[in-house]
């Protein structure tokens, strides 16, 4: 506890002077290259009506702080998690939480898509704020009355997992799948698999996990003494496809996919898993997946000059990566082209992983493979139709006289390589 402060008071907590909350409570963070705390003076010009300040801060700069009202704490960045810890605590809401190695973001806005439709008082992580900033931030700015919070839990190291759990201390736990994402930083896939369990680690008797058992890391789930239940397979059938977009049948009822991919369909039954244990009935669970419509970079299309470019450029991982091709081809077009970057985070395996994505069989179907990077000339070793590129300037050049009319490109990549760049590039040369 901080002496004297009391949460009901505020707005909300921010921890970003260019985002600020009006009436709001200001944390500062102390990263590598800034210190929070230096930044005190300017969230109360922003309208924040309070502030902690770490103590070894406040003994130095006393000066500049006067006439603010200040709590004093060790450390922001612990306090901020120990004020989401206690704000779960007093709300007390049902918390639905999610991780895995992909599908992360879109299996938590299906999940939310429903609830919303079917409870009273839903809320959830914005964007992608899963990581030990953004899920305590996402807790401390919910309703008071929340009765239901859907939260993503990312990774960026070993034991993060761990660590968002004792924060969330879900009721019930989703694994998207084990990938290879994130090796650079973990180690393995039985790593991740490690990391990804203990979402579980704070689980009470009655708690429950649902895994895709479609994934075959994710079997030891069931084997681990956790209460974890699963999708039935045996219950997906009459799977159809239309320029992407995909329908099928589940137990009772019929979908239609909003979002394109196969691999959306194993997402929305971990979400339709997740609604079905609440209590949330058949016509709802349709609604709310068939209400779910994606999010930006997502493959989110955008048509320029005649040509479509499907935007998935948000992240990338080597199955995202085979997901996006699978989907990209199963679209009507005069030409399917693929514009692919490097996969980041696999450390020593991202040579080995890249090369593995040449391949796919998704790629032969492809009139035209252009890549990007350190490692993404791997995945067109073997392929005429393949082109690697040095520079982004390059790569632009090239399509400002190679696309036309009809084309249909995929654009794939991890988010720093940020290739989603190229379609503003082009917007004024095609």
């Amino acid at each position: 506890m901080i002496e004297g402060l009391k949460m009901g008071e505020f707005k909300g907590v921010f921890i970003d002077t260019r985002n600020p909350i009006q009436g709001g409570l200001f944390i500062p963070i102390v990263g590598e290259n800034f210190n929070g705390n230096s930044f005190i003076p300017e969230a109360f010009k922003k309208g924040a009506k309070a502030a902690l300040v770490e103590k070894s801060y406040y003994k130095d700069n006393k000066e500049n702080l006067q006439g603010l009202e200040l709590y004093q704490v060790d450390s922001g960045y612990e306090s901020l998690h120990d004020l989401a810890r206690q704000i779960r605590d007093y709300v007390n809401p049902y918390i639905i939480g999610i991780t895995g190695s992909n599908g992360k973001t879109t299996t938590k806005n299906m999940v939310y898509s429903i609830l919303k439709g079917a409870m009273d008082k839903v809320h959830a992580t914005q964007g992608n704020f899963n990581n030990d900033i953004g899920l305590p931030l996402t807790i401390l700015n919910m309703p008071l009355d929340t009765k239901y919070l859907v939260l993503e839990h990312g990774i960026m190291k070993k034991g993060d997992i761990h660590l968002l759990a004792s924060i969330s201390r879900p009721n019930l736990a989703l694994i998207t799948n084990i990938g290879t994402s994130h090796m650079e930083l973990v180690g393995s896939k039985e790593e991740i698999l490690k990391e990804k369990l203990s979402i579980a680690d704070f689980f009470m008797p009655e708690d429950r996990l649902i895994v895709n058992v479609f994934d075959t890391m994710l079997e030891g789930a069931l084997k681990s003494g956790l209460k974890a239940t699963y999708p039935d397979p045996l219950a997906l059938t009459r799977i159809r496809q239309e320029d992407g977009y995909y329908s099928f049948s589940y137990e009772d009822n019929e979908y239609s996919l909003a979002v394109r991919g196969k691999h959306n369909i194993l997402n929305s039954l971990l979400a339709i898993e997740a609604a079905k244990y609440l209590g949330v009935d058949n016509k709802k669970l349709v609604e709310g997946i068939e209400a779910y419509k994606g999010e930006d970079m997502r493959f989110a299309e955008v048509e320029v000059a005649g040509i479509r470019f499907i935007n998935d450029a948000y992240n990338a991982s080597p199955a995202s990566i085979a997901a996006g091709l699978d989907t990209l081809t199963a679209m009507a077009a005069q030409r399917h082209i693929a514009i692919l970057g490097d996969v980041l985070e696999l450390g020593s395996h991202a040579h080995s992983e890249h090369l593995k994505l040449s391949r796919l069989k998704s790629l032969d179907s492809l009139d035209a493979i252009f890549t990007l990077g350190d490692y993404a000339g791997l995945i067109g070793e073997g392929h005429d139709q393949a082109r690697h590129f040095r520079s982004l300037e390059a790569l632009k050049d090239h399509l400002s006289l190679f696309l036309k009319p009809g084309d249909l490109v995929l654009i794939k990549a991890s988010r720093s390589i940020e290739l989603e760049r190229i379609i503003d590039e082009l917007k004024g040369q095609l």
